[in-house]
């Protein structure tokens, strides 16, 4: 079995997360499968990645230093510069987003209820019709 690995990213987003700069630490459980940690600017992730022959396959679920988290998958391909340096490039996909807090809720006649506390769910499906479909569509590495 491989060592752990620490990784140093930058650009739009990063393969662990949807990071400008990070720092990832992977730990490898078989030769295809490991499982990573990243922090960065602006959020932190943690997930799985299956690398077969340099095709990346990423689950995480990630934060950014709010109260939304975000389930997202991702598909990337590695390419060497030299024994330090990789480009990656890749696509990824935000599947649902979780966030914590209190809202209101008006009612069919315009009127606001109660408040309330606790997680909302948002994916692809309850944004059609809506700009928040925009975080729901595929987006490059």
């Amino acid at each position: 079995m491989s060592q752990s690995i620490w990784n140093f990213d930058c650009g739009i987003t990063s393969e662990f997360g949807g990071n400008f700069l990070a720092t990832t630490y992977e730990i490898p459980f078989t030769e295809n499968v490991s499982w990573h940690t990243s922090v960065g600017f602006p959020s932190y992730s943690t997930g799985f990645t299956n690398n077969i022959n340099n095709n990346r396959f990423t689950i995480i679920i990630n934060d950014d230093y709010s109260r939304d988290w975000r389930l997202r998958i991702a598909y990337s391909k590695e390419k060497s510069i030299n024994k330090t340096l990789f480009f990656v490039y890749g696509i990824r996909l935000n599947l649902a987003e979780f966030s914590y807090g209190t809202r209101s809720y008006a009612n069919e006649n315009g009127e606001e209820g109660p408040e309330i506390t606790g997680w909302e769910t948002t994916s692809f499906m309850n944004t059609v019709g809506s700009t928040d479909v925009l975080d729901f569509l595929p987006f490059p590495l």
